[in-house]
């Protein structure tokens, strides 16, 4: 576990296991209005060990049942819940971009400060 505290009043935990007996959420955030939990998917893989090719339309769609859960208050202090569906995932843009970096000098979208950050993020993570 690794805690993480800003000037604004932000808290960030990261936590992390191999050995758990039940996946915890990927995203837990609270606010002063809300609350966002988010299991982790990564269908991509699954999907292509059965078999499907990245064109297929279905192709990183999330099943049904793995939506991520939005929790607010209003106003008025009523709760309101609804489902987040996510955007559908897709690695091949990801490898176009490298692609692109290495043979035709296009920029590459993931500065190296931003990997520099994750980078420290994990091996924080580690300790």
């Amino acid at each position: 576990r690794s805690s993480d505290y800003y000037p604004a009043g932000l808290n960030v935990y990261l936590t992390g296991s191999l050995l758990v007996a039940s996946p915890q959420p990927a995203f837990v955030l609270h606010g002063t209005k809300g609350s966002f939990i988010k299991n982790m998917t990564d269908v991509q893989e699954q999907q292509l060990l059965d078999g499907m090719l990245p064109d297929d339309p279905s192709y990183g769609l999330e099943p049904a049942g793995l939506e991520g859960k939005l929790v607010t208050i209003d106003v008025s202090n009523q709760k309101h819940e609804s489902l987040v569906t996510p955007h559908t995932g897709d690695y091949n843009q990801l490898f176009e971009a490298i692609y692109e970096s290495l043979r035709n000098n296009i920029d590459y979208p993931i500065k190296a400060d931003q990997i520099k950050w994750q980078i420290q993020l994990l091996e924080a993570e580690n300790t």
